[in-house]
């Protein structure tokens, strides 16, 4: 429910601090926001088979 909200605005933030800063720090961002928008695609899919 409101897992989504938190989630896309951790990811907006890493994205953000990634554009901003160098190196391993944009890397290790960058990989923290695309985890999280695996994680949250794969939570939604099992939502939405279990409502089917």
């Amino acid at each position: 429910m409101f897992k989504t909200p938190i989630i896309i605005t951790l990811v907006m933030l890493s994205v953000i601090i990634a554009t901003l800063s160098n190196g391993i720090i944009a890397a290790a961002c960058s990989l923290f926001a695309f985890s999280l928008l695996f994680y949250l695609v794969s939570t939604e899919k099992k939502h939405k088979s279990h409502r089917d």
